[in-house]
């Protein structure tokens, strides 16, 4: 079971490459759908393995990410390959991620 761990915009680069897939999970402080979308990610995070690493970065906490990884929407989730991106949603079902993580 892998936690969803929030990081910053200091913290973002180094986590990438820590595993191998990260799942970085978008969000911001004002978006309605935001909570629907944690939820998802939150259980596919429970059922993913150690090799999957789950982030969190906030909008307001966090823009320079959000800018340097061309985030302008939220929710929104990019799946990274190392420090690769290798996948962009922004409708965000426990579907698409699993098959995008690998689990199915």
């Amino acid at each position: 079971m892998a936690d969803l761990i929030e990081v910053s915009d200091a913290s973002f680069v180094e986590v990438l490459g820590k595993a191998e897939r990260t799942v970085a999970y978008f969000w911001g402080i004002d978006c309605p759908l935001c909570a629907k979308a944690q939820r998802v990610i939150e259980e596919a995070a429970s059922e993913a393995g150690e090799d999957v690493l789950f982030v969190k970065v906030c909008d307001v906490e966090s823009p320079e990410t959000f800018q340097s990884q061309n985030v302008i929407g939220v929710p929104q989730v990019i799946i990274y390959d190392g420090q690769i991106p290798v996948a962009r949603l922004t409708d965000i079902t426990l579907e698409t991620l699993r098959k995008d993580i690998g689990m199915v």
